[in-house]
């Protein structure tokens, strides 16, 4: 399952083992927020990837900490997607699937410790618009005794959505995009998420 940062401080009995976890979240920490202010960055930069769908307005910013996140994940997947649940209607599945995808791959490609993965996807809410979300994860496994005993990673996502620039899409473009983000879920959600999208182009 995992924890979050401040129940799993409140679960230390021991002070030494309280002080060690608190030296080691706080730098990991300061590692995330500057992972963030540079993704933050990116997003808003149009030369970040041009290939992407721009950006017209940065309209809301999370980032989410969990410690001890098995290899299934599921307790850090819903946390994220429950947090985007104001911004996503119909493609819920989509995204779900998608960050899904993302935390597999996370936590199941350690180099030096460390792992990351960004993601990126189009979606509508329930008062239609069309809405980017920019994700970036980042996971530090621990290897010392002292510190696995206490939990042995630590999870961090950084969450970004903006409203879409719609100029010059294309239905091609929305199929293109469509097939590429949303290629995990079946044709009929695929299709769905695609008329979505394209209600709100034209």
């Amino acid at each position: 399952m995992g924890s979050t940062v401040s129940a799993l401080k409140k679960s230390l009995e021991n002070p030494e083992q309280e002080k060690e976890a608190n030296d080691a979240l706080n730098v990991l920490a300061q590692v995330a927020q500057t992972r963030i202010d540079t993704f933050y960055q990116r997003v808003n930069s149009p030369q970040f990837d041009p290939g992407l769908v721009p950006i017209s307005k940065v309209i809301y910013k999370y980032q989410y900490f969990q410690c001890g996140v098995s290899n299934n994940a599921s307790d850090v997947s819903s946390a994220i997607s429950d947090s985007l649940g104001a911004f996503i209607s119909g493609d819920q599945k989509g995204v779900n699937t998608i960050v899904g995808s993302a935390l597999g791959y996370l936590l199941g490609n350690y180099s030096a410790n460390a792992s990351s993965t960004t993601i990126y996807a189009l979606t509508t809410g329930e008062l239609g618009g069309l809405c980017r979300i920019d994700a970036d994860f980042y996971s530090y496994e621990y290897t010392s005794k002292s510190l696995t005993s206490i939990t042995k990673n630590v999870v961090v996502c950084s969450l970004v959505i903006s409203s879409a620039k719609l100029d010059n899409l294309t239905l091609n473009d929305v199929n293109g995009i469509v097939q590429i983000l949303y290629g995990g879920v079946d044709i009929g959600t695929q299709r769905r998420i695609r008329d979505q999208l394209w209600e709100q182009v034209q």
